[in-house]
């Protein structure tokens, strides 16, 4: 989800998610996206209300009528916010 300029993903799994846990630890990585690759940085997202609110809304735009949509609303998945940086 882009927020204010700035990319967001959330892990379905929350915290627990094998991704997340390698994202954080390793705070690097590549992605794969418009048919490019980009190297990256994984960073845990700001832990504000405003912040998690404002990917939550673009979540629910982006997937509207979605059985996927609702689960990443959840304390889980919000939880496991990464903002992406291009390093």
């Amino acid at each position: 989800m882009v927020v204010n300029g700035k990319l967001y993903v959330r892990a379905a799994n929350g915290q627990n998610s094998s991704w997340y846990k390698s994202a954080m630890k390793q705070g690097a990585g590549r992605i794969h996206l418009a048919d490019q690759d980009y190297e990256v940085n994984f960073v845990k997202a700001d832990d504000d209300d405003e912040t998690k609110q404002a990917v939550s809304d673009e979540y629910k735009k982006k997937y509207a009528g979605s059985p996927y949509m609702p689960p990443m609303l959840e304390d889980g998945p919000v939880s496991a916010t990464v903002q992406i940086e291009p390093k």
